[in-house]
């Protein structure tokens, strides 16, 4: 007999072989799709790399081919030159090596950057041709806190202070006002690996009595400088100070001492308050008086005769 197959079990077998139609057509579809998505992709990036480049304008100017520290005379060496985008040119950047050669530089210029007008002295001149003719150069060894933080540049304007012991005292005083500065070696010098082992100093343009006092500072005691304000021209009278002018007045008043607490007074007794007798002196010894002689009496009874003395303790009698 033929092998007989119910009504559930048909349907079942049906719903499967239907199910398993659909999840072939839905992966073939799958694959398909990624490829179209990947082909694409590629088509776009092709299409934006042959695009044309927007054209960029540049200029050619002098830049620093190493690190160059203030006073620095630049020569070719230091020197080469940078591409810039035209809308960073200005007026104030220099196109030809020319122009640089032989000029000493005013502030710190890094290796790479565009050499400016403002950051050069005057071109093939020395340094004293920057000084008035009152004035005179002299250079500086400070450290970062005397020289503000590194933050002094050239034209800038600072006091010199000086704070010197005497006596175990501090005194700090003001010994020269509007000093112009000529050259300062800046932070960004200092963390120059090309720079490292160059001195960091200060060069100040002042008068002669200034430059004494200022040296005379620098070997005493400990010499800052204070930054001012370029458009300060004021000279101010100030007397110098001390540590005890920093004190307020009250560290000044004595101490006065605290009186020691009252104790209560023990009132005396009765027996106290009368003074003891005195010891009477005692009276000299006289001399022992002679004794007085009595009377003599004589008395006569018949044949006997007797002598009787009066005034005397013991009566003598004599027959």
């Amino acid at each position: 007999m033929p092998p007989t197959v119910t009504p559930d079990i048909a349907s079942i077998l049906k719903e499967r072989s239907a199910s398993v139609s659909t999840q072939r057509t839905k992966n073939n579809w799958l694959p398909m799709v990624m490829i179209v998505a990947m082909v694409l992709f590629i088509l776009a990036g092709v299409l934006r790399s042959s695009a044309p480049k927007a054209k960029t304008d540049l200029a050619t100017v002098v830049g620093a081919a190493t690190d160059i520290a203030p006073g620095t005379r630049l020569s070719f060496s230091s020197l080469h030159y940078v591409q810039i985008p035209t809308r960073y040119h200005n007026q104030n950047m220099l196109e030809s090596n020319e122009q640089v050669v032989g000029s000493i530089a005013k502030y710190f210029i890094a290796r790479g950057e565009p050499i400016c007008k403002n950051q050069l002295f005057a071109h093939n001149q020395f340094l004293s041709a920057n000084l008035e003719t009152h004035e005179r150069a002299i250079s500086l060894k400070l450290d970062d806190d005397a020289a503000v933080d590194r933050t002094i540049g050239a034209d800038d304007v600072v006091d010199a202070v000086v704070t010197i012991v005497k006596d175990g005292k501090h005194y700090t005083k003001t010994i020269a006002q509007n000093v112009r500065v000529l050259l300062a070696g800046s932070k960004e010098a200092l963390e120059s690996r090309s720079l490292r082992n160059q001195q960091a100093n200060v060069t100040l343009a002042a008068t002669p009595e200034q430059c004494q006092a200022i040296s005379a500072a620098q070997e005493s005691g400990k010499l800052k400088l204070v930054l001012r304000s370029r458009l300060s021209t004021t000279v101010n009278n100030l007397p110098g100070i001390s540590e005890d002018d920093l004190l307020p007045g009250k560290a000044f008043e004595k101490e006065r001492p605290v009186p020691a607490p009252m104790q209560p007074i023990a009132m005396p007794s009765f027996a106290q308050l009368i003074p003891p007798p005195t010891a009477l002196a005692p009276e000299p010894e006289q001399a022992a008086l002679p004794t007085a002689l009595g009377w003599v009496v004589e008395v006569f009874a018949g044949n006997k005769k007797e002598s009787v003395s009066v005034g005397d303790s013991a009566n003598s009698i004599t027959r």
